[in-house]
């Protein structure tokens, strides 16, 4: 984790409470935009059973190239 890069957040949304409870347990979360910026993330809360989860990150926003 670098200190000198902003950090971003937002939400996003799994296909169920299954889903999201395996997206919110799981080691490493990458997100990865269409034009292939990968960047990881923690779920920082959100709703397991509606599926929407907050999420941040601090290497730097993905979708900001």
């Amino acid at each position: 984790m670098r200190d000198d890069l902003p950090a971003w957040g937002g939400a996003i949304q799994a296909h169920g409470e299954q889903e999201a409870f395996a997206i919110h347990d799981a080691d490493e979360l990458v997100l990865r935009t269409e034009s292939g910026q990968e960047r990881t993330f923690t779920v920082n809360g959100g709703d397991l059973e509606t599926g929407v989860l907050r999420i941040v990150g601090n290497e730097g926003p993905p979708f900001d190239d």
